[in-house]
């Protein structure tokens, strides 16, 4: 985990942990936690919870109305984003495509 919430989603240069989606925006997308949250209690939801997906690429939630996807908090989720204020922690299940 990074100082962003963010899980470290890419690497420096010179081959550090980062935070691509929060580089240039949060001064932490480029800090470790030293002490990360405990995630054991937590759920996270797609970030496209309760929307219809456009080009559905998740294997969990495809052919349904709307995506669904839940799984236990996790920083190896894609996309994962710790949100301790929010009930729920988010994701990316690929409902909206991976490209």
């Amino acid at each position: 985990m990074m100082k962003c919430g963010h899980a470290a989603n890419a690497v420096t240069a010179d081959g550090k942990p980062s935070c691509v989606i929060c580089a240039g925006i949060h001064p932490g997308h480029n800090i470790v936690d030293d002490a990360p949250p405990d995630l054991s209690t937590r759920t996270a939801r797609c970030f496209y919870y309760g929307m219809v997906p456009s080009r559905n690429e998740c294997s969990q939630c495809r052919g349904k109305d709307a995506c669904g996807c839940e799984r236990p908090s996790n920083t190896d989720l894609a996309f994962f984003a710790h949100k301790p204020d929010a009930p729920f922690d988010e994701f990316y299940c690929g409902c909206m495509s991976w490209d």
